[in-house]
């Protein structure tokens, strides 16, 4: 007998091919599973070893097979089959053959509680994660954090390490506003090795894109014109203030401005390879609203009311269709997509402590997602300047600034450490770290590493790059001053680099 165990455990605990489950072990499943005792809303103890050896047929029932039975009962048993060996090792060898998608995600949710889950658990998780609603996973008030040790599992052993790169030359960008010059909201890095930004241009009352090759060393700029019947009414330098500058993964191009203050604005779309822009007028308040593109190349934006996020989509004719809202607990600092349907915030909330927090919101079904706190700064010490980036793996990771505006010193004289800086934090790791004394930056993903701009406030003149292929540095009298909000460095000034890259 227990030669016939062990050969028994050894078959269940490896992967061999599965026989196909006939249409005739279904029924004959199906006809014993209304005959297993029960114990209130579960199966009795003594139904487990009855129900056991149609471990396999049970787990090749597909939606079609169930469409005229309540789930309930063949969850139910998937759960008191959990705790059956055999069972539980035929689940494990063949979690990739689970028909029915329910039963499916029930099983993937044991076994990766139970611990050494099977390789697709967590990637399989993960996605359904992105893709499911919360009331499919059956957690209640676990929910959060479950997703939390999922997505840590997920992004295991993905830290950041710090390494030294090369120097070079750019002579690209032009000085405008007096040291204000650009933010991360009006300089882009696209695909192909570009760089754009924008800036008013000086005496024409219309905009400017320059686009920097960083492969060919060559700059080139264009004229971003304003709206069709626009008269300025007063002989003002500037009206195109504000400026937001988005890019997509095909390389096309979709900019914002302010023309007459907040209430009114120009959206100027420019596909890659035309030579003209086009351009609407919006009479809407959206100053500050990012402008996030999507996986498929389209366009969000996400307007930040006094109450709510409310969500528009940028339709082909350059118009806001507002696709959804949801209350606000929390200001945005960056969003990205992070799957085909999911845009996921990266925002601040609270008055005397500021705290870090994530929203996800699907654009598909209109439904936030969830929502969870990252870390909580200590009192008068604001976050500014975020960024969200996804890696080649899927993975998240964080930047964003703080900017410490307690007293220098302590009732008593004691002198305290100032928290100002540029700081780094992966989701799937709770350790933070900071990359520099300043907030100000732009950051960008490259397959499975991050390239970072950002000033350091000792030396607000010199602008550095952290990654692997930035490589760059700001030449002194003709670089590009680069900022975030309003703090800014002039583009007289010098920049070195390092890289951060995945371990």
């Amino acid at each position: 007998m227990s030669a016939t165990f062990l050969l028994m455990a050894f078959a269940c605990g490896h992967s061999q091919p599965a026989k196909a489950v006939s249409a005739a072990e279904k029924k004959e499943f199906l006809k014993l599973l209304a005959t297993l005792p029960t114990r209130g809303e579960f199966f009795a103890e003594e139904a487990i070893p009855k129900a056991a050896p149609y471990t396999r047929v049970l787990l090749a029932l597909t939606e079609k097979d169930l469409a005229k039975y309540d789930l309930y009962a063949f969850m139910a048993l998937s759960a008191s089959l959990m705790g059956h060996k055999e069972a539980r090792q035929y689940a494990t060898a063949n979690f990739g053959n689970i028909a029915h998608p329910q039963i499916k995600l029930s099983w993937a949710i044991m076994l990766f509680r139970q611990g050494k889950p099977p390789a697709e658990v967590v990637p399989f998780l993960r996605k359904a994660f992105d893709t499911l609603p919360e009331s499919k996973f059956g957690l209640g008030p676990g929910y959060e954090d479950f997703r939390d040790q999922v997505i840590r599992a997920s992004e295991a052993g993905q830290a950041m390490k710090i390494e030294a790169v090369k120097q070079h030359a750019v002579k690209a960008f032009p000085e405008f506003g007096g040291g204000l010059s650009y933010t991360n909201r009006d300089l882009v890095f696209a695909p192909g090795g570009l760089i754009h930004a924008v800036r008013p241009h000086p005496k024409l009352q219309r905009g400017e894109l320059i686009t920097f090759d960083i492969a060919g060393g060559k700059a080139s700029s264009r004229l971003i014109p304003q709206p069709a019947g626009f008269k300025p009414k007063f002989d003002f330098p500037n009206y195109f203030e504000s400026a937001g500058l988005s890019v997509n993964s095909a390389g096309d191009l979709l900019c914002s401005w302010m023309i007459e203050g907040n209430g009114d604005h120009g959206f100027a779309f420019l596909k890659k390879g035309d030579p003209d822009f086009r351009v609407k007028r919006i009479a809407s308040y959206l100053m500050g609203s990012p402008i996030v593109p999507a996986p498929d190349g389209a366009w969000y934006v996400v307007q930040q009311s006094s109450a709510f996020f409310v969500i528009h989509h940028v339709d082909k004719d350059v118009k806001l269709i507002q696709i959804g809202k949801f209350r606000r607990s929390s200001y945005s600092l960056d969003a990205r997509f992070i799957s085909a349907n999911v845009l996921h915030f990266f925002g601040s909330a609270g008055t005397t402590h500021r705290s870090l927090r994530c929203i996800d919101f699907d654009v598909r079904d209109r439904a936030v997602l969830h929502e969870r706190e990252m870390l909580r700064t200590e009192r008068r010490v604001e976050p500014y300047c975020a960024s969200v980036l996804q890696v080649g793996d899927k993975s998240l990771h964080y930047l964003w600034g703080l900017w410490d505006r307690r007293d220098n010193g302590e009732a008593k004289g004691k002198e305290r450490s100032r928290l100002d800086g540029l700081y780094y934090q992966a989701e799937a790791d709770a350790v933070t770290i900071k990359l520099g004394g300043g907030y100000h930056h732009r950051a960008v993903a490259v397959g499975d590493r991050i390239i970072v701009c950002y000033t350091e406030e000792s030396a607000p003149n010199d602008v550095s790059f952290r990654g692997n292929r930035s490589r760059v540095d700001i030449a002194r009298n003709r670089g590009f001053g680069y900022c975030c909000g309003w703090h800014g460095c002039s583009t007289d000034s010098i920049g070195r680099s390092v890289g951060i890259a995945a371990a």
